[in-house]
């Protein structure tokens, strides 16, 4: 196999990994609080940001910008990253139906080439966690 096609299968392998590692979070009750909390609904104004071209590390904050759209308080319990370049940021309080408010999240390119980093949010929606995606290019110079 082609140097691309390993990284591409250890991506893929690292991504799947995660997933579990989320998935099984949000099936602990210490997780994410009360197992039979209320459910509300989310939207985010995009839920795939394409950054372009990112100079081999630089650091570049994103934003995802998103609203409670149920009838009960959201609760984002956790935020995590396929991958430890890409950090988040977020608030812990809830947030009232109606009203907005942003995960923001640095990322910086360690390695040239493309990328695909998701980022999980785990919340008090019906599917427990919203996954996010980041996608661009790292290169040398800009």
């Amino acid at each position: 196999m082609s140097k691309q096609t390993w990284i591409l299968v250890i991506g893929i392998a690292v991504a799947l990994a995660v997933a579990g590692g989320v998935y099984l979070n949000t099936r602990n009750p210490k997780t994410l609080g009360d197992r039979n909390a209320p459910c509300t609904t989310i939207r985010f104004e995009r839920d795939t940001l394409r950054l372009g071209q990112v100079v081999l590390g630089k650091t570049v904050p994103v934003a995802f910008r998103y609203t409670n759209t149920g009838d009960v308080p959201l609760l984002i319990k956790n935020v995590q990253t396929t991958c430890g370049c890409a950090e988040p940021i977020w608030e812990k309080a809830p947030l009232l139906p109606g009203e907005s408010q942003e995960i923001k999240v640095e990322f910086t390119g360690e390695s040239k080439g493309h990328f695909v980093k998701t980022i999980y949010v785990v919340c008090n929606i019906w599917k427990k966690v919203y996954p996010l995606l980041i996608i661009g290019d790292v290169v040398e110079t800009e």
